[in-house]
């Protein structure tokens, strides 16, 4: 205080206001000021730096990962960002699941062999020929755990009548194929066509580049199908294609906003296929108050697509949970 610019003392030692040239304050407080709004302006343009190069780096490993350009690479980046909370749930769901820490489970089984060394005299059995006989199974380490094969399908509802939810459609297919990438799950898309269906991404066939694309630019633009036709050429498809393993665990996830036409009952070949394939109905929208007629348990409402994606998940692992518990 002795040293203020605004306080002096008086010659009994108390402190008093000094006299204060206003015009001195204000070129003080005016330098200040510029002073503040340099650095606020130097900090913001860093923070702007550091965001664009950020965006750059996540542009960069995208273009990577996908073969993607223009339109379609900021499509790409837009779903996979919003879907990477999800994305990274349902993947985490699978490991702790089926134990698929690998890293864990090699510790563990190291420590198991040290305690198998430290017991190797009591599992000696005897002597043959001079040679001593352990028992073989003192030396038997688990193998890391295999998480069983599954084979999912997808068939996306891109009629005229889905409009805009179709982008939630796409979110959900792109996260889907980031979790059968990090869990190696055979994976294919059917969609509808004029006239008939088409496989957007067969299991054999890598998302990336062109056939990415396709999935990412889809449009809802068809005429209303026959919404049996897709589940048939799906169940034939996937039941070919898993016939290589020795126990597969089937899915198959149909989305509609039940407006697609039948001439045959939906219902029937959901009943019919059920016994070795698990055939998710997700109704969008008005679709919603049907999907139980036609799905039966199975079925998801999704009134709202917005929330298609977080329900779907919290489906799948709901019915993972029926299945192996």
């Amino acid at each position: 205080l002795i040293g203020s610019k605004f306080t002096q003392q008086d010659k009994n030692g108390t402190f008093i206001s000094k006299e204060i040239d206003t015009k001195e304050v204000s070129k003080i407080n005016q330098e200040q000021l510029a002073e503040i709004e340099h650095k606020s302006t130097q900090q913001l343009s860093n923070l702007e730096e550091l965001k664009r190069q950020h965006q750059a780096k996540t542009e960069a490993l995208y273009k990577e990962m996908s073969g993607l350009e223009g339109e379609a690479l900021r499509l790409y980046i837009e779903y996979a960002e919003s879907m990477k909370d999800l994305t990274d749930d349902l993947t985490d769901f699978f490991i702790e699941k089926f134990n698929l820490d690998k890293d864990y489970v090699y510790e563990k089984n190291q420590k198991r062999g040290a305690r198998l060394q430290r017991g190797f005299t009591q599992n000696i059995l005897g002597q043959k020929e001079s040679h001593m006989v352990i028992n073989p199974r003192s030396f038997q380490r688990k193998r890391p755990p295999e998480m069983p094969q599954f084979v999912w399908t997808i068939i996306l509802d891109n009629t005229g009548s889905v409009g805009g939810m179709i982008e939630d459609e796409k979110k959900l297919a792109i996260a889907l194929m980031e979790v059968t990438k990090r869990l190696d799950i055979p994976f294919e898309m059917v969609i509808y066509t004029e006239g008939g269906y088409q496989f957007l991404k067969t299991f054999d066939q890598e998302a990336y580049g062109d056939d990415l694309q396709k999935v990412v630019l889809l449009q809802a633009s068809i005429g209303n199908q026959q919404d049996t036709d897709l589940l048939r050429a799906a169940y034939a498809s996937q039941t070919r294609y898993a016939d290589k393993f020795r126990r597969a665990h089937n899915f198959v996830f149909f989305l509609t906003d039940g407006l697609a036409c039948s001439t045959d009952s939906l219902h029937d070949l959901v009943d019919k296929f059920k016994k070795d394939t698990v055939i998710l109905g997700v109704g969008l929208a008005q679709g919603a108050g049907s999907i139980k007629k036609e799905f039966g348990k199975n079925a998801l409402e999704v009134p709202d697509s917005k929330q298609l994606s977080t329900k779907f998940i919290r489906k799948v692992e709901e019915l993972i949970d029926q299945i192996f518990d």
